[in-house]
């Protein structure tokens, strides 16, 4: 082929050039699927900033080394888009399934390969444009065509950002099985990341759009109201801290679980209190469900810092340790420590392999020592609280030693119910195939964590993992776990729940299943449908009462069920309303929630 280079220096200069161009592709592509953020942290943060900076450190690298072999020796460019799909394999193996997963501090992802299809459409788009752009740019090629290719690829890129981040259409009911006898509507969609609803005693209707989804995706915080029937449908308030996880309507006040903090306010949103602060909700998991007891107290489920107590490599990857270096759960009961320590990798720091030795209830990289005490705090993580109206709302634990405490409700003796996610398979303590749970809260009851998995020591073998080995006990003669009501397998993400003992046959409470979060809480051997089941609270027993006919989950473009999240009955107790978070994927281990996606259903009898 004729050309006018003759340096090696030129074909490195073309090469990296070649490598900027399709590198914008591919970052605008992970951009949209929401991959970069993780990335970010191959060079110490979570952050969109620090993923470009990864990504294009390593297309112009790459285009470079690719310039200064391969010069002038492929002679068409029919063979150039061969090597070109052959880097793009190449790079794809090594780095989302190989090399990204062990500098995060998992084991290679060959056997989630399927869940990498993205980034694998990403290096594939990369390794075609590195070699067309390339190709086309030492030839003798005019000044103009040699820049149509790199604007197609821009113009790709560009498309690719809105389509993906945000394209999904919302679901209707045509793919729904429901029991015979009940009809399923939807009542209003649109939402993003709707987490919580309440009525008032007119039945109109309280949705809290969270305003935060893990992946670190945020938007504003809001609490929207509207009729019964979808119709007039407004914004009331916005000034939260995200995520909101709680939403109840009690005596003419709305009060609002949102990150740290428990606020009362007037429906119209005019007058507002913060009547319980500081809440420990920095970490994974935060302030959950308020619900209120026939004497008037109020209760809420406070979450974990941490999956399974220690402070490890996963919570720079929940994008929280950075900003909180020194949080760690607190116990909200005086224990005492085995002084059982944990090697985790450091991802703040640039050296992919320093690593840190952290302790149970301590801050990343202090560690413990054997008969270590430590005093409880009020509030503390892992616990229900119960706080008193008539006295400045003061806490009193209720139970403790559950890992997250999402969904409460009462029966109608006044009975308590808890809906608990198990532990993940990640971290440095790792647990496999653990399940989980709802329970029947007793006074002062200890529900196992964070050495027990219901009934079940952690060090079992049945909860061995490949991600973090060491499960010893963290705590020293910790008191005999509460039985569960039910146990759910693993990873089916019990969220809200809602006690009605007439309005099905095959049980009383109502229960929304979000689903598995494949790969990066573990690993199932299928998608965990998107369900409302019903659970007999006397037999344990449990149905699927709401599911799609086809799929686990209705996707970007099917119809049905995606991520249901809240359920809760109308104040006659007629319908069963329940929410629908909306499409929330895993690609790559990292979360991606799609706004706009998140549906307001509603379920009657025929």
């Amino acid at each position: 082929m004729p050309h006018t280079i003759n340096k090696p220096s030129q074909y490195i200069v073309i090469g990296i050039m070649s490598g900027f161009f399709s590198g914008m592709v591919m970052a605008s592509i992970m951009w949209g699927g929401w991959l970069l953020p993780a990335l970010g942290l191959l060079i110490t943060r979570v952050s969109l900033y620090y993923g470009f900076l990864v990504i294009f450190m390593l297309t112009v690298v790459v285009g470079g080394v690719y310039g200064y072999f391969v010069r002038d020796k492929i002679p068409s460019i029919g063979q150039a888009l061969g090597y070109g799909v052959l880097i793009g394999i190449v790079l794809w193996i090594l780095g989302p399934v190989v090399f990204i997963p062990i500098a995060l501090g998992f084991p290679p992802l060959f056997a989630e390969i399927d869940q990498h299809a993205l980034s694998f459409f990403a290096f594939l788009i990369y390794g075609l444009g590195l070699t067309s752009i390339y190709q086309v740019w030492i030839g003798e090629t005019s000044g103009k065509v040699k820049w149509v290719i790199p604007w197609v690829m821009i113009v790709i890129g560009i498309v690719s950002v809105p389509v993906l981040l945000r394209s999904a259409m919302t679901t209707g009911p045509e793919n729904l099985d429901v029991e015979d006898g009940y009809e399923v509507e939807v009542v209003a969609k649109n939402f993003t990341y709707p987490t919580s609803l309440t009525f008032d005693e007119k039945g109109d209707v309280y949705v809290a759009e969270a305003g935060y989804s893990y992946g670190g995706k945020e938007t504003t915080p809001q609490i929207i109201k509207l009729d019964p029937d979808g119709t007039n449908i407004e914004v009331i308030e916005e000034d939260f801290n995200g995520p909101i996880n709680g939403l109840k309507y009690h005596e003419d006040y709305l009060y609002i679980s949102h990150r740290g903090t428990i606020t009362k306010m007037t429906p119209e949103g005019d007058e507002r209190e913060d009547i319980i602060t500081d809440l420990p909700s920095y970490g994974d998991h935060h302030n959950n469900e308020i619900v209120f007891c026939n004497e008037g107290y109020m209760y809420f489920g406070q979450g974990s810092a941490t999956n399974a107590g220690v402070v490890g490599e996963d919570n720079f990857m929940y994008d929280w340790l950075e900003d909180h270096p020194d949080f760690h759960d607190i116990p909200p009961v005086d224990i005492t420590l085995r002084g059982e320590n944990f090697k985790s990798l450091d991802l703040s720091s640039p050296d992919p392999t320093e690593e840190e030795e952290t302790g149970a209830f301590s801050p990343f990289g202090t560690t413990t020592e054997a008969g270590q005490q430590i005093e409880g705090e009020t509030p503390g993580n892992a616990a229900i609280y119960r706080a008193d109206p008539n006295n400045d709302y003061e806490l009193e634990l209720k139970a403790w030693g559950l890992r997250n405490p999402y969904g409460l409700t009462f029966d109608n003796d006044d009975n308590l119910y808890a809906s608990v996610l198990g532990y993940d398979d990640r971290g440095s303590r790792a647990i496999k195939n653990s399940p989980d749970w709802i329970y029947e809260i007793e006074e002062d009851g200890f529900y196992g964590w964070p050495d027990y998995a219901g009934e079940y020591p952690v060090y079992d073998t049945i909860f061995k993992s490949d991600r973090g080995e060491k499960r010893d006990m963290l705590l020293e003669d910790p008191p005999e776990p509460e039985i569960p009501v039910v146990e759910l397998p693993n990873h089916y993400s019990p969220m809200k729940i809602a006690y009605n003992d007439e309005f099905s046959d095959d049980g009383d409470l109502f229960v929304a299943i979000f689903g598995d979060g494949e790969p990066m809480t573990g690993e199932v051997e299928q998608p965990v449908p998107a369900q409302i089941k019903v659970v007999d609270t006397e037999t344990g027993d449990y149905t699927p009462f709401i599911e799609n006919q086809d799929g686990p989950r209705a996707g970007r473009y099917g119809q049905g069920l995606n991520r249901p999240i809240g359920v809760k009955f109308d104040p006659k107790n007629e319908y069963l309303y329940f929410l629908d978070f909306g499409v929330f994927e895993f690609m790559d281990m990292t979360p991606n929630p799609i706004p706009n996606t998140g549906v307001l259903w509603r379920v009657s009898k025929t």
